[in-house]
């Protein structure tokens, strides 16, 4: 499995068995006057999520300065694992997530984990 941003493999920092990202192809759909439906093919577009991890508000605050230098007019260059072609693919995605801040025994701030979304430009 290969998630970078960039160029910065953060493959490590993906929970194991939830690495959710697939080719969803892209229809233009329509029904004629006979009431049957016709599909056509429009492009091929990958969208799926996945699970982090990061053992430290540093390392998490590292991913977010990679994050931020890869992405321009609020698209992000990644390169992801394509479970359904197995295949890879490098290009402009729309990436959203949502940390929480959480306290350990110690009260030491840590982020717990969280889902990562994205969506082929």
């Amino acid at each position: 499995m290969t998630f970078t941003v960039n160029q910065t493999d953060c493959s490590a920092n993906v929970i194991a068995g939830t690495y959710n990202v697939n080719n969803d192809p892209v229809y233009k759909e329509w029904e004629d006057g006979d009431h049957v439906t016709h599909k056509k093919k429009l492009r091929d577009k990958v969208v799926g999520s996945l699970d982090m991890f990061f053992r430290t508000p540093e390392e998490y605050s590292s991913f977010l300065t990679t994050l931020a230098s890869a992405t321009a007019n609020e698209q992000t260059t990644l390169t992801v694992s394509v479970v359904n072609t197995q295949s890879e693919k490098t290009g402009y995605f729309f990436v959203k997530h949502n940390a929480t801040l959480n306290v350990d025994g110690t009260w030491s701030d840590y982020v717990d984990k969280f889902t990562l979304n994205i969506t082929e430009a």
